[in-house]
């Protein structure tokens, strides 16, 4: 029993440390890529190259890591985390019951920025990896190979990254030594460059770099790539290798990252439903073959677009600046919430406002030579977010409720009325009424009015989608016993919703605790115990701007549908059966008729006897 024991216990430290390794390679995938490119951007930025520059960008990448990095992001967004769920969206569902509704507007800027962020960000790692084949052979094809390793990583994704994400933290644990080494040793010949520490040095740059080798090679440091030049010759390739690596490594943690990021939101009502899939059995792993194609082009176009890393340099900063901006804004109210004191929270919002404004500021100087590509693809997914919001809030104004108490008695006279055709055993609805005891009126109109629907049970689905991540549980009511019965499902932001599968569950709960008797009532099938059919019934609400007068609300309708095109209709989205549903097309707006429409009249047939005459 003590060998057991002593064994379990060992077995849970290997997979702890296993698991901080993974944590080490998702985590710090991108910023350990760093290296790679910022030295060579400072040198860039036409500042002469001396002690001055050179301490003054390396104090500030320490005092940025120390300040964003550690203070921010590990002492504070850490503990704001939802259930174990962190990201901005994943904050904003922390706060969106909040009184100020426009906060929704702080999470898409940041999200839509961060999504840009991850495109242009495999592009750059990438690029400049590969670029360090030039110092072993300056004409060979960057290009050609950069393309074909970012096609391998976007292919790659519809299998899974299971068997590789585990080899993620071993690598980039040896990644971090080899930089640590390297940096080192780097250090013994310019020992000064530790004055970096000092915060008087600071600069308003942003790097990462092996500063103290440009201090010894002021003279070249400008025509090559610093961080491959304090590179051993014999160690090169091995340099050159561990750069890819690195670099494929960051590109995953950003494109796992999207995928997570989108999928939050959809169940926040920020972005069209798509289809989802989980390539492996590991919790939280998706992948959205949409989102996959278009980060690929994207990612492709700017590597043909700029070519080079020095290039794409410009791109780089300035779209993750304003998710930075975002993010703290947001954990202000956050902080607020938590009953913090007010006094503190604006210091706290104050000066990362101050800092990450500054940022901000330095990085507009290069909207021109490349920041407009992240920017304008941030713009685009902002766009696109405002106008999912609000057309979805627009299409939830139109829709009208009924107490539904008012029409058990007409459901159940329907049901036993056997001169209407049986339409299904059992007929599943969602309900989208965001009042308890309240029905879509349409709803109702398709049992009633619209070829009325004989069923031996009705049952109404009402979602709500928590604030909560992995939130997976139901409640079953019976309004009207064997007859009438209203299911609520709350579904957590990270959960794809799978009504048919869950129903099922459900059904199954009720039918072993003798609440329901899902038997056919045909008598050749209920005597050989065959349970009745299901039918689903989906009421799509069409909307046509001929209904309306207001034309800023028909242009972000009319948008609002075409954007609706990139995604997965309803039945998908909600994981049905499709062989098994039934969509009803009704008008959105029958109450608000278009004025200037000309209406026609009706023929009298005195006029039309006096014309005879």
């Amino acid at each position: 029993m003590k060998e057991k024991t002593e064994s379990s216990v060992a077995c849970h430290h290997r997979v702890g440390f296993l698991g901080l390794l993974i944590t080490l390679g998702i985590v710090f995938g991108d910023i350990g890529t760093s290296p790679l490119y910022v030295m060579k951007a400072i040198l860039h930025t036409g500042e002469a190259i001396n002690e001055s520059t050179i301490l003054g960008a390396l104090s500030c990448i320490i005092w940025t890591l120390t300040l964003q990095t550690t203070i921010k992001y590990v002492c504070v967004a850490l503990r704001a985390d939802n259930n174990g769920e962190g990201g901005i969206l994943a904050l904003y569902a922390l706060l969106r019951k909040m009184k100020r509704k426009w906060i929704y507007l702080l999470a898409i800027i940041g999200a839509s920025t961060l999504l840009a962020d991850g495109i242009i960000t495999p592009a750059i790692t990438v690029t400049t990896a590969i670029e360090g084949l030039e110092s072993i052979s300056p004409h060979l094809p960057v290009i050609p190979i950069t393309l074909g390793i970012i096609t391998i990583i976007f292919f790659v994704q519809r299998f899974g990254t299971e068997s590789i994400g585990k080899s993620f933290g071993v690598f980039m644990l040896i990644w971090f030594l080899l930089l640590g080494v390297t940096g080192a040793f780097s250090i013994t010949s310019y020992p000064l460059i530790l004055k970096a520490f000092n915060p008087y040095y600071a600069a308003m740059l942003l790097a990462k770099s092996p500063g103290a080798w440009v201090l010894n090679h002021i003279q070249t440091a400008s025509s090559v790539n610093p961080f491959f030049s304090i590179m051993p010759q014999s160690m090169l390739i091995f340099a050159i290798i561990m750069a890819t690596g690195a670099a494929i490594v960051a590109s995953q943690a950003l494109i796992s990252g999207t995928f997570s990021i989108l999928s939050e939101a959809m169940n926040l009502h920020f972005w069209p439903r798509m289809r989802i899939k989980h390539p492996t059995h590991v919790k939280g792993q998706l992948y959205i073959p949409v989102i996959n194609r278009a980060m690929y082009i994207g990612v492709v176009l700017i590597i043909l677009l700029f070519r080079d890393s020095s290039h794409m340099e410009a791109a780089y900063g300035l779209a993750i600046t304003i998710t930075m901006l975002m993010t703290t804004l947001l954990l202000g109210f956050y902080l607020r919430t938590k009953g913090v004191a007010r006094i503190f929270i604006l210091l706290f919002m104050g000066a990362y406002c101050v800092i990450e404004g500054i940022f901000l500021a330095a990085n507009l100087s290069k909207f021109i030579a490349g920041g407009w590509c992240t920017m304008l693809i941030g713009g685009i997914l902002f766009l696109m977010m405002y106008v999912w919001v609000r057309a979805i809030k627009i299409r939830q104004h139109y829709i009208s409720t009924k107490p539904l108490d008012e029409y058990y008695q007409i459901i159940s006279d329907i049901k036993a009325d056997e001169s209407i055709p049986k339409y299904a055993s059992n007929l599943v609805y969602v309900n989208h009424a965001d009042k308890e005891g309240a029905v879509d009126d349409k709803l109702l109109y398709s049992i009633i009015n619209k070829q009325p629907k004989r069923a031996d049970h009705y049952w109404l689905i009402n979602l709500e989608f928590a604030d909560t991540p992995d939130t997976l549980e139901y409640s079953c009511e019976t309004l009207v016993p064997d007859t009438l019965y209203s299911v609520t499902m709350r579904i957590g932001f990270r959960i794809e919703p799978r009504v048919s599968l869950y129903l099922r569950q459900v059904v199954e709960d009720l039918v072993a605790s003798k609440k329901v008797d899902l038997r056919s009532t045909y008598p050749s099938l209920r005597k050989n115990g065959i349970p009745g059919d299901f039918r689903f019934i989906i009421i799509h609400r069409v909307y046509y701007p001929e209904s309306s007068d207001n034309r800023q609300q028909n242009l972000l309708m009319t948008i609002y549908a075409l954007i609706g095109k990139i995604g997965i209709d309803e039945p998908k989205a909600l994981g049905l059966d499709t062989s098994m549903v039934v969509v009803e097309r009704v008008p959105l707006i029958i109450t608000h008729p278009n004025r200037s429409i000309r209406r026609i009249t009706q023929i009298v047939e005195e006029d039309v006897a006096g014309e005879e005459k």
